[in-house]
């Protein structure tokens, strides 16, 4: 690997670091005022118009789109909105740190 490439990577991960870290927070700052569904269409919405922007900046984005395997595009999704939704849910009941922890402690729910 070349280092301009690993700059690039290093660059990649730190910005959805950064994203991921800013989710987690907004999520439990709004948590107090919203329900968790209204905060996951806001951020699903939110996604929706920054791709349809993008698409409509670049339109071989668009007509690269396929619709062949439409049924299990709608499964995928429902899989990442439920996934979606159990984390925002661990975000607003469990501290931050025990969220975002890579290993759960064993010894926690003894």
């Amino acid at each position: 690997m070349q280092r301009r490439d690993l700059v690039r990577v290093v660059l990649w991960m730190t910005g959805a670091l950064l994203s991921f870290s800013a989710m987690a927070v907004s999520i439990r700052a709004l948590s107090g005022k919203l329900r968790i569904l209204e905060i996951l269409a806001m951020r699903n919405g939110g996604g929706l118009a920054l791709l349809l922007v993008v698409g409509a900046l670049n339109p071989a984005l668009m007509r690269a789109l396929s619709t062949r395997r439409l049924v299990l595009h709608v499964m995928r999704n429902t899989v990442h909105f439920g996934a979606q939704f159990l984390w925002a849910m661990g975000l607003t009941l469990l501290p931050l740190a025990t969220v975002s922890s890579a290993q759960p402690s064993a010894t926690r729910f003894r």
